[in-house]
């Protein structure tokens, strides 16, 4: 109970931020467009014009909710696409955690795989600074208790992207996988 109260406290102190930064934002625009456009002498205001800037509040709302629902849509999705930040993916069961090291000559890339063949393995190099390793990881199992069997197939898949600091050869790319640790060395480009 506790927690739904705050949930709303929350909702509804971001929507009147929202609804007075929007109010704000928009006031400081009509100005700049109105001190912009406004003639040098002094004119008597149209009637049809303040009738026109006149709006209804519910109108003013509903186009409010729906750019602040466009935004939260757009927000939400550049979250997803980020690889960064992908942890809408369901986990394999372990994580790949990307080791990225330096050197004067070259790069080297380390990730711990224990579950993992050399074949679930895919590595990717695109325009000679994004590194994508995605592991496919598929496994089925039979266990007999009596007169009852059971199958269970596992199956899991992770992606992640990383950009190096400068280019590298990718020709020269060289991807081993020994010991349940995947090594990528990456010569640096001259």
């Amino acid at each position: 109970m506790k927690t739904l109260f705050i949930s709303l406290a929350t909702l509804a102190l971001g929507l009147l931020v929202g609804l007075y930064i929007a109010k704000h934002v928009s006031w400081h625009a009509e100005f700049a467009e109105s001190s912009a456009t406004a003639p040098a002498s002094p004119a008597a205001p149209d009637p049809a014009l303040s009738n026109a800037n006149a709006s209804d509040p519910f109108t003013e709302m509903r186009r409010m909710q729906e750019q602040m629902d466009q935004m939260m849509n757009q927000s939400i999705q550049q979250f997803h696409n980020d690889p960064k930040f992908n942890g809408f993916v369901d986990p394999p069961g372990y994580s790949l955690s990307l080791d990225l090291r330096e050197f004067k000559d070259r790069f080297e890339v380390h990730a711990a795989l224990p579950d993992a063949k050399a074949s679930d393995i895919n590595v990717k190099l695109e325009d000679d600074h994004t590194l994508s390793v995605e592991v496919s990881h598929k496994a089925a199992a039979n266990s007999q208790q009596g007169s009852a069997s059971a199958t269970t197939q596992e199956w899991g898949q992770y992606k992640q992207t990383i950009q190096l600091p400068s280019a590298v050869q990718t020709s020269q790319m060289k991807v081993d996988h020994k010991d349940h640790e995947l090594v990528i060395i990456l010569p640096k480009a001259t």
